[in-house]
């Protein structure tokens, strides 16, 4: 039996998260990244309204035409760019809704109208968040808003 050697190669991002080495962060660079992200979040509230038009020109596009391939990407693009927002903002409700949407229309092989009727009040309870400006995770009544969400989602046929 041949002789075993475990190698253990040094773990170059455990130095930087422990603050030890030659690749510690610059705390000025982090202060100012954390300070532009905050000053995002208080801009007025303007993030994601794109992706709402866009979602909704995509949705059109899809009910006229059928499962569009060009129109599913938009859209799977337009809720990837939602999730990944709204955790930036931090409306960790709205992601998670983009996120259930996204899974949602990536599982289908075909989108009937539906589905589409189900990404429309998908669409529809991610808007009403956005406008209410309902940062976080909306607590008791966002975590049953989500459930209800999801129970919708997962009812139909894949």
């Amino acid at each position: 039996m041949a002789d075993i050697q475990f190698i253990k190669p040094p773990n170059a991002l455990r130095k930087v998260k422990v603050g030890q080495g030659e690749a510690l962060l610059d705390p000025f660079l982090i202060r100012r990244a954390e300070t532009a992200v905050a000053a995002l979040r208080d801009d007025d509230g303007n993030w994601g309204t794109d992706e709402f038009d866009q979602m909704d020109e995509a949705l059109a596009r899809l009910e006229k035409s059928g499962n569009d391939l060009a129109g599913l990407r938009a859209l799977h693009r337009n809720l990837m760019d939602l999730r990944a927002q709204a955790a930036s903002y931090g409306y960790a409700l709205l992601g998670d809704i983009a996120g259930k949407a996204m899974e949602f229309s990536h599982l289908r092989k075909s989108l009937d109208e539906n589905d589409l009727a189900i990404l429309r009040v998908f669409l529809s309870a991610m808007r009403a968040i956005h406008k209410e400006r309902r940062a976080g995770d909306g607590g008791p009544l966002g975590r049953d808003l989500f459930d209800c969400l999801a129970a919708l989602a997962d009812s139909g046929p894949e």
